[in-house]
């Protein structure tokens, strides 16, 4: 039975796995990122050791992927497995903004029913039965997903029952869930959200959803530190869509390939898994326990937590953190972002010291 590491590791774009079986054009392997059609969610697109998966389909427990003809895999060869990460992350984000509309719908209207439901990459969409024109509700239920999205909740994530591949997800606010797709780490990944309706017969209803096109427009707000820490310009971050860069950090920082990237500190709950970090840092702790979004905000600060240190200082730019939110709160996140971040940083690693 393949070991389903998209559910382990939703974020992972790339994996060495194990051939386990080949039939034709068909194969299985021991351990996948390549999530199959199920429950409503499309498809990862991506290749198996360059030879492109055509089509990816559940078999009980197991998954078969389909290649392209003329491929030369044979059982038990090592070979690498790449999905479109652009795609997944789209389908992740709008998988869960159906989600987060479902539930909020079934608590605004008694006696709801789902009749349907698709996850693409343009759009999400539910269907229901149901006689009234479900647009009404669309002004509470948008405010309500937009609390839900800025409160950038942790979403927990795991099985119900192992044995039987069974999982849900949970969110405050919410019960228990069932739901084997993949997930996002928090909700403010989602992004905003649009809603549009759409009659589909007698009694039924159907709710399209949209998020806003991340790749065009950088969220500064997810990819900004609590401490202050610009993400977007993190090596670790860009080494995402940098497979050269990766390499480098892979060989550098002595970590296998998958592991040297990061999705930023708010996208990784305040663990950064490549510094072997379990548990979320104190800056992190701190401002999710006072409920505020970056430590400038905080009566206390500068506290200790951004107290500066010699130490990796020629390597890590720790030592920036109060100058950066002390140009967040003069700027704005966005100016600063856009404007300061990348040249705080140039100076501080590229630069003479001046009095």
């Amino acid at each position: 039975m393949t070991r389903k590491i998209f559910w382990e590791e939703p974020y992972l774009a790339e994996i060495e796995t194990i051939i386990t079986g080949v039939k034709d054009n068909e194969v299985t392997v021991d351990r996948t990122i390549f999530y199959a059609l199920s429950g409503g969610q499309e498809s990862d697109h991506g290749s198996i050791n360059g030879h492109r998966v055509i089509r990816a389909r559940k078999d009980n427990k197991e998954i078969i992927y389909t290649v392209e003809d003329g491929h030369d895999l044979q059982p038990g060869d090592r070979v690498q497995m790449t999905i479109d990460w652009e795609r997944r992350y789209r389908l992740m984000r709008l998988h869960f903004a159906a989600e987060v509309v479902l539930e909020l719908v079934s608590q605004m209207l008694k006696g709801i029913e789902k009749i349907g439901a698709h996850i693409a990459q343009d759009k999400a969409r539910i269907d229901f039965k149901w006689e009234e024109n479900i647009s009404k509700i669309f002004p509470g239920l948008e405010e309500e997903a937009r609390k839900v999205i800025q409160a950038n909740q942790k979403i927990e994530s795991s099985f119900s029952d192992v044995a039987a591949e069974q999982r849900y997800w949970k969110v405050k606010g919410f019960a228990c869930v069932p739901c084997g797709g993949t997930h996002l780490k928090r909700t403010g990944e989602i992004g905003s959200l649009a809603l549009k309706r759409k009659n589909t017969g007698k009694g039924k209803e159907r709710i399209e959803i949209y998020v806003n096109d991340k790749g065009g427009k950088m969220d500064y707000f997810q990819m900004t530190a609590p401490c202050g820490l610009d993400c977007f310009n993190c090596p670790m971050y860009l080494a995402k869509e940098n497979d050269k860069l990766r390499a480098i950090i892979s060989r550098k920082q002595g970590i296998p390939i998958e592991q040297a990237s990061c999705e930023g500190c708010r996208n990784e709950s305040g663990k950064i898994a490549f510094m072997g970090m379990t548990e979320p840092c104190n800056v992190y702790k701190c401002t999710e326990k006072k409920g505020i979004k970056f430590c400038g905000e905080c009566t206390d600060f500068p506290c200790d937590h951004l107290h500066p240190y010699a130490d990796k200082a020629s390597a890590v730019p720790h030592n920036t953190k109060v100058f950066n939110l002390c140009l967040i709160r003069k700027m704005g996140l966005e100016s600063w972002a856009k404007d300061k971040a990348k040249s705080v940083k140039d100076t501080y690693f590229k630069k003479e010291w001046k009095l």
